[in-house]
């Protein structure tokens, strides 16, 4: 990446500037997924009370596609797919 950044039609302080929101941004990224994880596995235990099972609406559409992908595959494995 930084050779690409190098190789931009740019003079040197806007490589610098480039450089300085790639920089922005990757700290900004690992903030945020240091904040789900922490969130996630370091907070302790939480009221789970209030905690459902999804809705049928929400699951049926992961289940039909994954047997679509596993006739999609069956049909492969079995040489019945296209040459």
């Amino acid at each position: 990446m930084l050779t690409a950044f190098e190789q931009a039609p740019l003079d040197n302080v806007g490589v610098v500037v480039l450089l300085g929101a790639a920089t922005v941004g990757a700290l900004l990224t690992f903030t945020y997924s240091a904040r789900i994880v922490a969130d996630g596995f370091i907070d302790g235990d939480r009221d789970m009370s209030g905690v459902r099972e999804a809705p049928v609406l929400v699951v049926v559409p992961g289940r039909a596609s994954r047997v679509g992908d596993g006739a999609a595959r069956g049909v492969g494995v079995c040489g019945g797919g296209p040459d």
